[in-house]
């Protein structure tokens, strides 16, 4: 020290600057220098800022001894002890550094006691999600098993010994019981999938009694009948749909088709030759006939070719009443207009049909041309619909010759 030090309490003055004493392992410091020739003012001033400084840290231990979230204030203490031995005041930095290492203490205490009933509610928890991944009702084990693992997350640190041991435990459970219930259901599924096949089979095997004798058909359907009640389950809606079929092909099987023979048919169509192309509830009527009979057993192939001509008759009939339905929209009071002027309009209408239908024959031709003859399905679609486009073509044809002069 030289001749020009001033001793001041927790420090001194040399030189005009002003040092901090030393304290535990921190040396003398250098916290500022004297601003005016009286050095009290300075002296004031690091005073007053230590005191601030010391009711702050005495306030800040307070808050941490009362309060329950004591692990929230470590990191702030720790920074407070960390920084005072740099912090610019004159006062007791001894009292100041013990008050923070209770305050830590605290902290450390609180931390240790957490953990450990972290530790207990994890053991909890775990004893928990082994009865729950045992339920048998998936669906509630499924529940269970996701609020014990927000629980889980959810918990703080625990005892670091026993944390890896437990972790590894709680998720293997809860994998395994995830394993265990995707293959359950994958099982369900293909059991399911094995019970709605037989029902299928059930429906063919009844619909392949058509044509066998009364013995042979009752003795078979008593044996299916039981087959499908005794049936596993499968979903509600695929269930209604196969049992209607069932239904349906019993009904068929224990209730003949009507039949239709070559002289019903050959009846209707000289009953409907002069009536489609006058009357178009005829032309509805014959539709409806039509239907009936297409449900009914045919007897033979000459009835087959009858009702053939049948609907060509009907097609005949609905395309008259097309055109005429054309020329009333295209042509104002057409049904005033004289019958030679009727015919001509419907001659005109007719021909740009007839044009616009062999435009889309040569599409039709063109993609039949370009399709992969690998592709059956698509190539018997295509050859069906240039049957039908042909079929029209002809139908217009015959209208156009009606409806010469």
């Amino acid at each position: 020290m030289s001749e020009h030090t001033i001793y001041i309490e927790q420090g001194y003055i040399e030189n005009g600057i002003i040092f901090s004493v030393a304290w535990k392992d921190h040396p003398v410091r250098n916290i500022g220098t004297v601003k005016d020739i009286n050095p009290s003012d300075s002296i004031r001033y690091f005073e007053e800022k230590f005191e601030k400084h010391r009711y702050h840290i005495i306030e800040l231990v307070n808050t941490i001894e009362s309060s329950d979230n004591k692990g929230s204030f470590l990191m702030k203490c720790k920074h407070l002890k960390e920084s005072l031995p740099s912090f610019k005041g004159l006062g007791d930095f001894v009292v100041l550094d013990n008050k923070l290492d209770e305050g830590l203490q605290l902290i450390e205490e609180s931390i240790s006691a957490n953990r450990k009933k972290n530790s207990q509610f994890k053991r909890d928890l775990l004893g928990q999600l082994k009865e729950a991944s045992e339920l048998v009702n998936w669906q509630e084990a499924t529940q269970k098993l996701n609020t014990l693992k927000t629980k889980w997350i959810k918990i703080g640190s625990e005892d670091l010994i026993e944390n890896d041991c437990m972790n590894s435990e709680f998720w293997a459970i809860y994998q395994s019981f995830h394993e265990k219930k995707k293959s359950f259901f994958d099982d369900k599924k293909k059991l399911s999938l094995h019970y709605e096949n037989k029902y299928e089979q059930f429906i063919k095997d009844v619909r392949s009694l058509q044509g066998t004798n009364e013995v042979q058909k009752s003795s078979k359907l008593i044996t299916l009948k039981t087959d499908w009640q005794t049936n596993g389950a499968i979903a509600n809606k695929r269930y209604q749909k196969l049992k209607k079929e069932f239904d349906h092909a019993l009904k068929e099987l224990l209730i003949p088709k009507k039949t239709t023979d070559a002289h019903e048919i050959k009846q209707l169509i000289d009953q409907y030759k002069g009536l489609v192309t006058h009357n178009e509830s005829s032309v509805i009527e014959l539709q409806a006939k039509l239907t009936e009979i297409k449900k009914r057993k045919i007897t033979s192939v000459n009835t087959k070719h009858l009702i053939n001509k049948a609907y060509d008759l009907l097609n005949f009939g609905q395309e008259y009443f097309f055109i005429l339905s054309l020329c009333n929209t295209k042509y104002k009071q057409f049904e005033k207009k004289p019958i030679e002027e009727q015919y001509s309009l419907k001659r005109t209408i007719i021909k740009e049909l007839i044009k616009r239908d062999h435009l889309d024959l040569g599409i039709l031709e063109n993609n039949q041309g370009n399709i992969n003859s690998e592709n059956a399905a698509f190539k018997n679609l295509i050859e069906k619909k240039i049957a039908q486009q042909r079929k029209k073509i002809v139908i217009k044809q015959r209208l156009l010759v009606s409806f010469e002069d």
